[in-house]
């Protein structure tokens, strides 16, 4: 309100409809025009393909498809002084904003390690599938890798050295594996998982405790990793064979051909010197 000569207001995202006024209840003393532009590209003045909305100059527009959508009003007089709107208002619908895209798929792995770790604090037949995804949650967030790339392959008691005094003595040993997108990975991981750094152990206990359904109180780090190669590539596709190239040499196939074909001219032709011979 206030502006003086032209104003110019915009959607900030693609709309599906504007209310604008040039005024409500009192009218201003000169003349002024007001137009819609959408889509930069086609300009149509309030009075067409509008709608009238209360009393005063109150109108709205609905584009056919949402767009970008700008108001534009302009003072018809010589006087700037007067170029005043005190009730100029432009309300704009906005249309939703579309979803986010998916996130992109992870790429392929290239390469994988199993390992082996030892928790304190349960046994096998308690160890169940909310323990295992929250492992594979736990380890995953501890590697930064997604837990995805994470697969428990076997859970087992580990025998106790002397009598059980308490379900918190209880030890199971879990299989995993972790794949990684490139070989190269495996040198982090490792470093991460094979240690006897006591700050390291203590993180990975308090990452894996974290999770829902899973209390640990202590863990056996790996002694090692088995590191599992990436998959070889395809072979090449065998080529056809090529055709020998013509040599000069007639193969037996083709010998008894041309036997076949001049052995009885060979066989006159010698007749006839044989008869020449006599002959003379």
């Amino acid at each position: 309100a206030g502006d003086f000569g032209a104003r110019m207001c915009c959607s900030s995202y693609y709309a599906t409809k504007v209310e604008y006024c040039g005024y409500n209840a009192t009218k201003p003393s000169f003349n002024y025009l007001i137009h819609v532009t959408s889509d930069k590209t086609s300009t149509a003045s309030i009075s067409s393909s509008a709608t009238n909305l209360t009393d005063g100059d109150c109108k709205s527009y609905e584009p056919d498809a949402p767009a970008k959508i700008c108001v534009y009003t302009e003072c018809r007089t010589t006087d700037t002084s007067d170029c005043t709107f005190p009730e100029h208002k432009v309300t704009f619908t906005h249309s939703p904003f579309p979803p986010p895209p998916p996130p992109s798929p992870p790429p392929p792995a290239q390469a994988a390690v199993e390992a082996t770790m030892e928790l304190t604090g349960y046994n096998a037949a308690e160890f169940g599938d909310a323990q295992k995804t929250a492992f594979k949650n736990g380890m995953a967030s501890y590697l930064n890798v997604d837990a995805a790339a994470i697969t428990v392959t076997n859970v087992i008691d580990v025998a106790s050295s002397g009598r059980k005094l308490q379900a918190a003595t209880d030890k199971v040993s879990v299989e995993f594996t972790v794949k990684m997108t490139t070989f190269a990975d495996i040198s982090t991981v490792e470093e991460k998982l094979v240690t006897e750094d006591a700050t390291k152990l203590n993180n990975i206990k308090n990452t894996l405790s974290a999770q829902a359904d899973l209390t640990v109180t202590a863990i056996t780090a790996p002694v090692s990793l088995t590191k599992l190669a990436p998959p070889p590539s395809p072979p090449p596709p065998v080529p056809p064979p090529v055709p020998p190239p013509n040599s000069g040499i007639i193969s037996t196939s083709d010998a008894a051909k041309w036997s076949i074909l001049f052995g009885p001219v060979v066989s006159l032709a010698f007749a006839v010197l044989c008869d020449a011979f006599l002959n003379v």
